[in-house]
């Protein structure tokens, strides 16, 4: 999708051995990007993923539209 630059960590689950909702894969992806998980923002389609998330303490967005993530992850207005 070419959006792997525009991020600090991507990471697979198939790669950790571990599946969403699992919370190590989100600490293992907020300790890849060299985050605590509260500096984090996770986004997926699935709401029981995002919840797992929150869970650990990251922002989530609950995906619907690719408007809705561009707005998420754009630069605040300075």
């Amino acid at each position: 999708m070419g959006l792997a630059e525009a991020f600090d960590a991507v990471v697979s689950s198939a790669r950790i051995g571990v599946a969403k909702p699992d919370p190590h894969v989100f600490t293992t992806a907020a300790g890849r990007a060299g985050a605590e998980p509260r500096r984090c923002l996770f986004v997926d389609d699935s709401l029981g993923n995002v919840t797992a998330a929150r869970a650990v303490g990251m922002a989530g967005l609950h995906y619907r539209n690719i408007g809705q993530l561009r707005e998420a992850v754009a630069p605040l207005p300075g």
